[in-house]
């Protein structure tokens, strides 16, 4: 059974996987990134992967009456699994040499649920976000969810419709239509901020743009489409082009995806599928050599656009457009050679399947096998003298942020039980501190120097799992005006013991790392803080270390990379001083911050409700000398990103806190 080539498909394949490269790439054009809504690209393959497979598996049921799952298996096989692993291979190959350790950590996790079809679930429970461009970093197997989706349906979808059509046959299409409106409303339910990366990741949520593929190879079977005029053919395939190139245009990363709002470009590819035929003018266009040659090699490029745009990143000068364009085409030049040379003769027929798979299977043993080696080696921290540079010791100095997240900040968070007060004094001034990471970078100072702040107690108001959404003030919101605990759809937000917490508190201390939209709740929560008889404290918006492109370390670190070494007393006072220049600007000179504006903002607001603001800075940097710390008296670094705070960090700050009678003021 041999199923018609259709060259208009391949040209969507092409405009799909252009649109995700370009979106990927961030290409800056008049200070406007191209096509922002081009991640939509992964739910044009959705569409066309639930036609054609649906395709294979109804034709092959009317041809023989019958369905050979081996044989089905056998062509997912060789399509899939041969470019997935040397892509893999590759990627862990050069991120040997370019990843610091905690990163060839994640990488190695991420290989083997990639290997597993399963990294969409991975990605979500380690809480990664699609949209951090920082992840690009990180995570070089990112872009793998979306085929485990895909696999996942694969391995689903075959049986249950041989099933249907065995026994159920006539009631097929009804089938789909339950599955695909199912699927859709799931999506738009769970289509909430609070609960996008669950929606994004799965496979319920994605289910309805595979079957709404599926739906339309039914209806092209079953029901004659020939039938319809050419002019109506031609209105409809290039009304359906139209939905996806202005949805590629006009999506950003700020519309709810998948939700309702994905119907349009969905639609639109299956308007496109359904209605071009050879005479339209949309088939004409998308059949050009130049896209079916794209489309034809589009698996190879997905795969490898991700890794290539990760080591390009660590670079520098990655921001220039013309070295974004010298990446896309280093990934069309290892996608040609891993289409020609791997995809092509893994799917020939003449090469034995068994060949195939026992080499294959091989390679993702040893792979499964050395990423579980790496993992219990910490990314084999001494693997060469270059990423010593980046993860190794000078002295108690380490430059691998993860380190520190996972030691410092992360492990304080997970350990930390929250007694509600319980062992407090009873004259003690309870202070609740509630916000996001900063709110825990504060509750961490001041607990590991409880022994100096004798006439307070405190607690922070903890999460499960650490969660930290930008709109933390939404969620306190809730809780204060209904006790919600929940955040809306967000199961178990806060820890329940938090109303406790709450209760027994005499002042509620907000610190955050201050977005517009918390801003927008704040006078909310203040009203209610005040009728309810609670004292309040504002922090605002801490002094923040510029980013590097290079593994996004700050300025500090970057100094200690540059020269392999730690700064003198000199070079330390200079680099503190330029901090302290970027957050005391002069406003005469330069325009003010979108810091600057949220931290004038929050003093208006905590004026009018006549509450304590607090300047983070009065004890982060030390205006008689125009600098702000970077560096403890006895050698240790404060910050291991560019605002959160190192155990020595901390401990030195809450001195400094005591000291300045900072929480008086």
């Amino acid at each position: 059974m041999k199923i018609s080539y259709r060259p208009e498909i391949d040209g969507l394949r092409a405009l799909a996987v252009l649109s995700v490269i370009i979106y990927h790439a961030q290409i800056n054009l008049f200070d406007n990134f191209l096509l922002q809504g081009g991640y939509l690209g992964v739910d044009i393959f959705f569409v066309i992967s639930g036609y054609l497979i649906t395709k294979i598996i109804i034709l092959e049921l009317e041809t023989t009456n019958n369905f050979s799952f081996r044989y089905f298996y056998e062509r997912r096989f060789r399509r899939i699994i041969p470019p997935l692993l040397t892509v893999i291979v590759a990627t862990f190959a050069l991120s040997w040499f370019f990843l610091n350790p905690s990163q060839l950590v994640e990488l190695a996790k991420s290989t083997i649920f990639s290997i597993l079809f399963s990294s969409n679930f991975f990605f979500y429970l380690t809480e990664i976000n699609y949209w951090a461009q920082n992840n690009l970093l990180t995570e070089p197997l990112l872009h793998t969810w979306s085929l485990a989706v895909e696999e996942q349906y694969y391995i689903f979808f075959p049986a249950i419709c041989f099933l249907i059509y065995r026994y159920l046959k006539k009631y097929f299409l009804i089938f789909l239509i339950v599955i695909f409106l199912l699927s859709l409303l799931s999506t738009v339910y769970y289509s909430t901020e609070n609960n996008n990366s669950f929606n994004f990741y799965m496979l319920h949520s994605r289910g309805w743009e595979l079957i709404a593929g599926s739906f339309l190879c039914y209806i092209e079977i079953y029901k004659n489409k020939t039938s319809y005029k050419l002019k109506i053919s031609n209105l409809l395939s290039l009304l359906g082009l139209i939905m996806v190139f202005v949805s590629i245009l006009y999506f950003e990363e700020k519309t709810s995806h998948p939700s309702v709002y994905t119907t349009i470009p969905v639609l639109g590819v299956c308007l496109v599928i359904f209605f071009a035929n050879d005479k339209t003018f949309v088939n004409k266009i998308l059949s050009k050599s130049i896209f079916v040659k794209i489309g034809l090699i589009s698996y190879s490029l997905y795969l490898w656009h991700y890794p290539i745009f990760t080591m390009a990143k660590l670079s520098d000068n990655f921001i220039l457009n013309s070295n974004k364009l010298i990446a896309i085409g280093l990934i069309f030049l290892f996608s040609i050679i891993s289409y020609l040379f791997i995809e092509k003769p893994s799917r020939n027929k003449k090469n034995n399947f068994k060949y195939v798979f026992f080499i294959f299977l091989i390679v993702s043993i040893v792979m499964v096998v050395f990423s579980n080696i790496t993992i219990n080696k910490q990314g084999f921290y001494k693997r060469d003298k270059f990423v010593n540079n980046l993860g190794i010791r000078i002295g108690d100095y380490v430059m691998d942020k993860n380190y520190y997240i996972v030691n410092h900040h992360g492990k304080f968070v997970n350990n930390y039980i929250p007694d509600n007060f319980e062992n407090s004094p009873k004259n003690n001034k309870k202070i609740l501190i509630v916000g996001n990471s900063r709110a825990v970078d504060l509750f961490h100072t001041l607990h590991v120097n409880k022994n100096l702040f004798l006439e307070y107690s405190f607690n922070y108001a903890k999460k499960i799992k650490n969660r930290n959404l930008r709109d933390e003030m939404k969620c306190f919101y809730l809780f204060l005006s209904s006790d919600n605990l929940d955040c809306k759809k967000d199961t178990a937000y806060y820890m329940r013991n938090v109303i406790d917490q709450f209760n027994k508190a005499d002042t509620i201390f907000l610190a955050s790392a201050w977005t517009s939209v918390e801003i927008d709740y704040l006078e909310k929560i203040l009203s209610i803080l005040k009728k309810k008889g609670k004292d309040v404290y504002i922090a605002n918006f801490p002094p923040k270390l510029d980013l590097y492109t290079f593994h996004a370390i700050n300025s500090f670190d970057k100094f200690v990379y540059d020269n392999s070494r730690l700064p003198n007393t000199n070079e330390t006072f200079f680099l503190e001083k330029q901090l302290f220049k970027n957050l005391i600007n002069n406003k005469s000179l330069f325009p003010k911050t979108e810091i600057t504006l949220i931290n004038e903002k929050l003093e208006i607001i905590a004026k009018k409700f006549n509450v304590s603001f607090f300047k983070n800075e009065n004890f982060q940097c030390d205006k008689s000398l125009k600098k702000c710390h970077l560096m403890t008296p006895d050698g240790h670094k404060i910050y291991f990103d560019d605002i959160h705070f190192t155990n020595e960090g901390a401990k030195f700050f809450g001195k400094l806190i005591y000291e300045k009678n900072w929480l008086t003021k």
